[in-house]
């Protein structure tokens, strides 16, 4: 096995492992009605007793872990992918790089900033709310910079092998409903539904091109 299929082996294992730790996230129970951060109740908008706090917190722990974890698929997956683009167009291989790993690195500015608040919010420490709007900030720009990556690729791996065109669509024609899950609460889901799709068609992409080279 030469180094170019080891890269895109170990990416397609990245992105493998990454859609089952987003199924995984997506088990992860939070007491009344929460959803992740838990917004209502870092604010102090909703109070939580005791055995919620402690759920609370045990859930945003686990939640970090998987989510760090996802991140290391999501790099190992994004190099050798920014690799396979590379070989048809340089330009677009470098910007789907660029733009795939800057998302990655917003994603842990994003888990940083809101651990930091959770560590205060734990600790009882009274915290205004003025970190939401860098948060939201982050937050947003780790959505877009994949999109936008996942866009240079699809550009660059369109042909007529069937497998190419369902990377290419997905990371065209499907980003579109993602985008509007930003901003329109009745397609929030497709954001992160995207995700998963995404990384689960990289990963069979990058396996079978491993395993197409000589």
């Amino acid at each position: 096995m030469n180094q170019t299929q080891q890269i895109y082996r170990i990416g397609a294992i990245g992105a493998g492992l990454s859609v089952l730790l987003l199924i995984g996230m997506a088990f992860i129970a939070f007491p009344s009605g929460l959803e992740y951060p838990g917004l209502a109740a870092l604010t102090g908008e909703l109070p939580l007793n005791g055995a919620e706090q402690t759920l609370y917190l045990n859930a945003m722990r686990t939640l970090f872990i998987l989510d760090g974890l996802f991140l290391l698929g999501w790099i190992l997956s994004w190099v050798a992918l920014g690799k396979l683009v590379h070989s048809r167009l340089p330009l677009f291989g470098l910007l789907t790089l660029i733009f795939g790993l800057a998302g990655a690195l917003l994603d842990f500015s994003e888990n940083s900033i809101i651990w930091g608040v959770i560590q205060n919010f734990a600790s009882g420490a009274v915290q205004s709310n003025a970190w939401i709007v860098s948060w939201k900030a982050v937050q947003h720009l780790s959505y877009w910079l994949p999109f936008i990556g996942a866009v240079f690729a699809a550009c660059a791996l369109w042909s007529k092998n069937l497998l190419d065109k369902l990377t290419a669509i997905t990371g065209t024609l499907l980003v579109i409903p993602a985008v509007m899950g930003l901003y329109l609460p009745a397609f929030a889901m497709f954001s992160n539904v995207w995700f998963l799709l995404w990384f689960a068609i990289v990963a069979v992409l990058l396996w079978r091109r491993s395993s197409e080279i000589i």
